[in-house]
């Protein structure tokens, strides 16, 4: 999986450890329909047994980012194994850097 750099986006959401009671998600699931709830914090569980799908960013999401994905990417869950993960969303970036991650 790898993350590009991408220009200014409207939304954006950064991962954070888990804390509250989850809702269930789909790998494609995205925040782009929390935009504007700023500085809340939602977590999901991304279920096992993944699909790849696209991530923009570093630390710091485009809110059209695939959440689960953006987890793994940063380390903090499995394709293969899912899990729980909590975010916040932020305010859209000037832009958001990317990083290749070699497989």
């Amino acid at each position: 999986m790898n993350s590009r750099n991408y220009g200014s986006w409207g939304g954006s959401f950064i991962l954070l450890g888990s804390k509250r009671s989850p809702g269930s998600l789909q790998w494609n699931s995205t925040a782009s329909n929390l935009r504007g709830q700023l500085n809340q914090d939602f977590t999901f569980i991304c279920p096992p047994n993944a699909s790849i799908f696209k991530v923009w960013g570093t630390d710091v999401y485009t809110d059209d980012s695939s959440i689960c994905n953006a987890a793994v990417y940063a380390g903090l869950i499995t394709t293969r194994n899912g899990g729980q993960v909590t975010i916040r969303i932020r305010p859209g970036a000037g832009s958001y850097m990317g990083r290749l991650v070699m497989e």
